[in-house]
């Protein structure tokens, strides 16, 4: 090869590492995630906007899904990949707003609860997720910790730091706080018993 073959060669090469980049960074854009179906007890069922069916362990719900549990029924779920992990309750309804992952560290969650409440545990999320859940006019978003959450927009903090939005206010709640929608307060949970066997 003389000079002017090599020069060329080599703008070829830079143009090439230079697309492979710009596909890389596509690559890391959100892309749509999933809530895994680990455990069901009774009747819960689930749709999107039509009908209603059976809901089965290993099901993997998508965004737009919604959740109901009958009397006496519970459904245990994953999502998200293994960083969330939540349980609705009976007589409950659940509807998975957004489920979004970048990779298996960053994602986005929305989640509405529009009946009864649902319990949930979330790992520490890296800096750039998020996880939201609303009801009854309050969103509460959580970067780690253990937590219960009513349609009424009852928040309870079991464990770690979380933020509460209602009525245009930010509460903090820690371990032990919940927020009551009804009065738009912060109060201290009631001590559990201690039951030595």
């Amino acid at each position: 090869m003389n000079a002017d073959d090599m020069k060329s060669f080599a703008a070829i090469l830079v143009l090439l590492a230079l697309a492979g980049c710009s596909t890389d960074s596509r690559s890391s854009a959100f892309k749509p995630g999933s809530a895994v179906v680990r455990s069901v007890l009774g009747d819960v069922q689930y749709g999107n906007g039509g009908v209603w069916k059976r809901l089965r362990v290993n099901r993997e719900l998508t965004n737009g899904d919604q959740i109901r549990t009958g009397h006496g029924s519970y459904v245990y779920l994953q999502v998200n990949g293994s960083t969330s992990t939540l349980v609705l309750v009976e007589d409950s309804e659940l509807g998975l707003s957004e489920m979004m992952a970048q990779n298996a560290l960053t994602t986005r969650t929305a989640l509405e609860v529009g009946k009864g409440k649902i319990l949930g545990k979330i790992k520490k999320l890296a800096l750039d997720s998020s996880f939201h859940v609303r009801g009854g006019g309050v969103t509460l978003e959580i970067s780690g910790g253990d937590f219960q959450m009513s349609a009424e927009g009852r928040v309870e903090a079991v464990n770690g730091e979380m933020t509460v939005q209602a009525g245009g206010k930010t509460y903090q709640l820690l371990t032990g706080e919940y927020f009551d929608a009804k009065k738009n307060e912060v109060g201290r949970l009631p001590a559990q018993p201690i039951i030595l066997n």
